[in-house]
C-alpha cells in the first residue's frame, strides 16, 4: 500500500473564529449604512430649508411689491408725497417704516 500524504491545511476555522472574524466586518459595514442614512436625511433636510428660504423669498418680494404698488395708488389718489406714506414693514418685530 501506497502512504497517503496528508494534505497541509492553512485553513482551520473553529466557529469562534467564525464569529470573531463576522463581528470584525459587521462593524465597517454598519457604520458605512449609518453614514449613508445620515447623508441622505441631512440632504433631504437642506433641501427642505432651500424650499423654505425660496418660498419665503418670494412671499416677501410679492409683499414689497404689493406695498410698492399700494403707496403708488394711494399717493396717486390723494395726491400725497410717496415719503409720508406709512409702510407696515413684513417683519413683526419691526415698527412702522417709511
Amino acid at each position: 500500500m501506497i502512504p497517503v500524504k496528508k494534505k497541509r491545511t492553512f485553513w482551520k476555522f473553529s466557529c469562534n473564529n467564525i464569529f470573531s472574524i463576522l463581528c470584525a466586518a459587521a462593524i465597517p459595514i454598519a457604520l458605512g449604512i449609518y453614514i449613508v442614512i445620515t447623508y441622505k436625511q441631512e440632504q433631504e433636510q437642506a433641501m427642505q430649508t432651500q424650499e423654505l428660504s425660496v418660498t419665503q423669498t418670494i412671499e416677501s418680494t410679492h409683499t414689497y411689491v404689493c406695498v410698492l404698488f399700494y403707496r403708488s395708488a394711494l399717493s396717486r389718489a390723494f395726491s400725497l408725497p410717496t415719503e409720508n406714506v406709512f409702510v407696515r414693514t413684513h417683519e413683526s418685530n419691526q415698527k412702522w417704516s417709511l
